[in-house]
């Protein structure tokens, strides 16, 4: 559903930056040319902020993949454990 609204929200805010140009830090790219990044501190901001997101998603998706992993694990010792329980009984 966010994502759904998040969508559905982006040309609301590209015209709003338009609109109200005076409020709003430059646009990443300008018409004229060159970006909006005029300070190199806001490149290198920008960069690492984007290197902390994609180290974080890396992160996350390997914790994802652990996880299905020990599902995976602990429904096959599952399987097991009651195939042993039938033969006893």
């Amino acid at each position: 559903m966010l994502g759904i609204v998040g969508v559905l929200d982006i040309p609301l805010i590209v015209v709003s930056v338009r609109l109200l140009r005076g409020i709003h830090p430059a646009v990443l790219t300008r018409t004229e040319g060159g970006t909006g990044l005029v300070d190199p501190w806001m490149r290198i901001g920008l960069l690492v902020s984007a290197l902390a997101l994609i180290l974080l998603a890396s992160w996350f998706m390997d914790l994802r993949v652990r996880g299905a992993r020990l599902e995976d694990e602990v429904a096959t010792l599952r399987r097991e454990l009651e195939g042993a329980a039938r033969e006893v009984a």
